[in-house]
């Protein structure tokens, strides 16, 4: 819980895998 608030945004079509 909170993994996704630790790490930024995953970028469209950059950080996809």
């Amino acid at each position: 819980m909170g993994t996704e608030l630790c790490r930024p945004p995953p970028l469209p079509g950059k950080a996809r895998r």
